[in-house]
């Protein structure tokens, strides 16, 4: 299955909707940026979404992370971890999806609901699925771009009502998809999220580290293996192995930079490999600039990205932006005087390409991108209050 969009209506923090269109909608002039997936039509292989502190970009994530477990992952939604206050009863969930094997583009549409459950004899809710609607059309029914999210009635194949009267045992907290669209695991697509990774300053992957992946970070590291317990490095200047433990402490051997580093570039193999997704939150975070344009890089080439990975990340560094090429692949978070969150498409609003698009961002040119005059003016007055 390949992702085209992800939307959410009637949620907390986004209350005019949520979407994320992965469809590449502008002309494609170079193929290294996206991968042609079906016909003349292509996804993005880098999705930016930039905002201010406190707009809303990990609750975007988050969400997104959810439509992932749920399609690419089949999970049951009592299984995800879903941040309070982020979906309500009657929130709706739509994701628009390509499935290669039978060449068929799908729509699932899911609306969710709050029930009362005891839990340690306290009284909590839980989310399930309230109604749920399947749609499936040709691909000879795909004419244009515009038409690859256009469903109707007539492509109405079932609903969760529908399915109940048949699977008796469908459970509130699955989605149709297991029952109706059911995935053989080889064949899952590979999708990994790495949210609040600047909270995780130690490594992770167990066994013995790439030296090529680490080095980028560290050169003077010459042999690393890691195990639960501890973690062992031999720097190329010392004749003997060092050890600290598995979490970072003051004796801890891996800066920050190296261990975020190590475990996001383990990620990045895999998911290029497999032509999967890989969703990181402030990519910037702990990375010299230089290091955040070379992980943009990988998914930007098509000699190495040959499956047609997508990379999702966050970012509050305008200056990352420049680094990516198009302008259809860029999501702008800003929040308005009554303080909701809106997702904005970068090329819906700069149409010119030659516009430099952190100046655009930092200049407040897209208003709500950047902090307000009359804020900042009264922080420097309240300094010598």
């Amino acid at each position: 299955m390949r992702i085209l969009r992800i939307a959410f209506e009637n949620i907390e923090l986004f209350e005019k909707g949520f979407e994320i269109d992965f469809v590449a909608r502008d002309r494609v002039t170079d193929d290294n940026y996206v991968y042609n997936y079906q016909g003349d039509y292509n996804t993005q292989n880098t999705l930016a979404i930039i905002g201010p502190n406190a707009s809303g970009k990990t609750s975007a994530l988050r969400l997104l992370d959810m439509a992932f477990d749920i399609v690419l992952r089949q999970k049951s939604i009592s299984n995800l971890s879903i941040p309070n206050g982020l979906l309500r009863s009657n929130s709706v969930m739509t994701v628009d999806f390509f499935d290669s094997n039978a060449k068929r583009y799908y729509r699932l549409v899911s609306k969710f609901k709050f029930i009362d459950t005891i839990e340690n004899e306290e009284r909590a809710s839980s989310i399930v699925f309230d109604d749920e609607f399947l749609y499936e059309k040709k691909v000879s029914l795909v004419k244009n771009k515009d038409s690859i999210n256009s469903f109707d009635k007539n492509d109405l194949i079932i609903t969760r009502k529908q399915l109940k009267e048949s699977v008796t045992f469908l459970r509130d907290e699955d989605s149709i998809l297991f029952y109706v669209k059911p995935q053989d695991r080889n064949s899952r697509r590979l999708f990994y999220t790495l949210i609040n990774e600047n909270m995780v300053n130690y490594y992770r992957v167990n066994g013995k580290a790439s030296m090529v992946d680490i080095n980028i970070f560290d050169d003077s590291i010459e042999d690393l293996v890691s195990d639960k317990e501890q973690i062992r490095v031999k720097f190329k200047n010392k004749n003997e192995d060092m050890f600290c433990t598995f979490m970072p402490n003051e004796s801890y051997l891996l800066s920050s930079g190296t261990a975020k580093g190590g475990n996001i570039l383990f990620w990045v193999k895999s998911i290029i490999r497999n032509g999967g997704y890989l969703i990181i939150d402030e990519l910037e975070n702990h990375f010299h600039k230089r290091l955040v344009q070379f992980i943009i890089e990988l998914f930007n080439d098509k000699n190495i990205n040959k499956n047609g990975a997508t990379l999702v990340f966050t970012t509050h560094y305008a200056e990352v932006i420049d680094f990516i090429e198009r302008k259809d692949n860029i999501f702008v978070i800003v929040r308005d005087k009554e303080y909701v969150s809106n997702l904005i498409r970068y090329g819906d609003i700069i149409k010119r390409i030659e516009n430099k698009k952190s100046e655009v961002f930092l200049s407040n040119y897209i208003k709500g991108t950047s902090p307000d005059y009359l804020s900042i003016q009264a922080f420097k007055e309240s300094i010598w209050a």
